[in-house]
């Protein structure tokens, strides 16, 4: 049997030489893609995110990343991880298993970034799930040795 020759997209891939796509996108937008993905996988439901703003941090710091989950997500996804269609109401609590989510496609994204993302920022994606519209945001920490450190956790615990 004989094999295909590479595309030069796989063969980029397959050298480290990602630099090029890496240009097209930064990096907010990559994680929104990923969170997109993966948060419509699990809604079985279209999700689609907009990076707003990426800005430096605000006080106070933290050794690791913090969430900022719209009510919205969370009902949305209460609902729809119960077999539930359209969500109404008001989740008063943030699952775990959500938070687990955002944390592995964050530490993901940072590992497929080669490490060059920047720290002590606040991400702020608007994202639209069933034509209504939410928000979701995290603030990295500063120091690279707490983020890498959580990154390990997470990847160890994934």
């Amino acid at each position: 049997m004989k094999l295909l020759d590479l595309s030069p997209e796989e063969h980029a891939f397959f050298t480290g030489d990602r630099a090029a796509g890496r240009r097209q996108t930064d990096w907010g937008d990559a994680v929104g893609q990923r969170l997109a993905a993966l948060l419509g996988a699990r809604l079985q439901r279209a999700v689609s995110f907009t990076t707003l703003h990426a800005e430096p941090a605000a006080e106070p710091k933290s050794m690791t990343p913090q969430w900022q989950i719209d009510s919205l997500l969370t009902t949305c996804w209460i609902t729809r991880r119960l077999g539930g269609q359209g969500a109404s109401g008001q989740a008063l609590f943030v699952p775990r298993v959500l938070s687990a989510l955002l944390d592995q496609a964050l530490a993901e994204t940072w590992l497929d970034a080669l490490s060059a993302a920047p720290l002590d920022i606040l991400l702020v994606w608007q994202l639209r799930i069933d034509g209504r519209e939410a928000r979701l945001g995290v603030q990295l920490p500063a120091q690279s040795s707490d983020f890498v450190q959580w990154v390990e956790e997470v990847v160890r615990r994934g």
